[in-house]
């Protein structure tokens, strides 16, 4: 994932700390896996540009480096987010949920801003504005992170029957999730199946119906903060005598940069 910041006419590339290739590696988009925090001064209308990969899930964020200091200087985002053809759409602000952004005082009215998730639904470069909460005017120093929550996860027909999506919802609020299942043989067998994963509990996902002899990608999108959601793919044998056996079960795991 690439991301740079443009100062109003000029752009000014992100900085990367990648030994002598950096300047040839910035030019470059970034894996499904690639997250980069930096710290940049910003001023009101900058634009934060990052490349996304269609159907993953990501966040943007930005926290203020001097807290103590803060004052009323402090940036927050336009929610209306522009994709890789120039077309507006709306981000959902939340960063206020968990886990969030240290808060600063005197912003709790515009402290979800500091955040945006969205579903990329095109490959490239996603644009996002920033703004000066209260008009003070000033620079100042925030670091910047986009990054991608999705959840990826497999499964195996050969190993067991039924595989369940467990996951963990630590916010106090319930998030939608979006569950695709893609066999090794590339075919989409789940398309963007839509769950609720409840407030601060585990909710299941049951897939009963995955094609005999198969196995694959389990892949969940979603707008909650990264960190909120977690689990595994459990797998399991329902048996004639009514008995469930447990199989086996694998991690639900964030997209690392490699």
């Amino acid at each position: 994932m690439h991301i740079k910041i443009t100062k109003t006419s000029v752009a000014v590339l992100s900085f990367f700390a990648l030994l002598s290739t950096a300047e040839a590696q910035s030019t470059l988009p970034r894996s499904v896996s690639y997250s980069q925090a930096d710290d940049q001064s910003l001023n009101d209308a900058d634009t934060i540009q990052s490349y996304f990969h269609r159907g993953r899930s990501y966040e943007c964020s930005l926290q203020l480096r001097d807290f103590a200091n803060a004052g009323d200087e402090f940036y927050i985002f336009n929610q209306t987010v522009m994709d890789p053809d120039g077309t507006p759409l709306i981000a959902l602000p939340n960063g206020d949920d968990y886990p969030a952004i240290a808060p600063v005082d005197g912003v709790e009215a515009v402290q979800s801003l500091t955040r945006l998730s969205l579903t990329a639904q095109k490959t490239g470069i996603y644009k996002f504005t920033v703004e000066d909460a209260f008009g003070v005017g000033n620079d100042e120093a925030h670091t910047i992170r986009c990054r991608e929550t999705t959840l990826y996860g497999g499964y195996n027909r050969f190993f067991a029957g039924v595989a369940i999506a467990e996951v963990n919802n630590a916010a106090p609020r319930d998030f939608d999730v979006f569950v695709t299942v893609v066999t090794s043989e590339g075919v989409t067998v789940v398309d963007k199946q839509k769950y609720t994963a409840k407030a601060e509990t585990r909710s299941d996902l049951i897939f009963a119906n995955l094609p005999q002899e198969s196995f694959g990608q389990v892949r969940i999108t979603h707008s909650a903060p990264y960190g909120a959601l977690s689990g595994i793919v459990a797998e399991y044998d329902f048996l004639g005598d009514g008995s469930i056996v447990l199989k086996r079960e694998r991690p639900l795991k964030s997209a690392e940069r490699r």
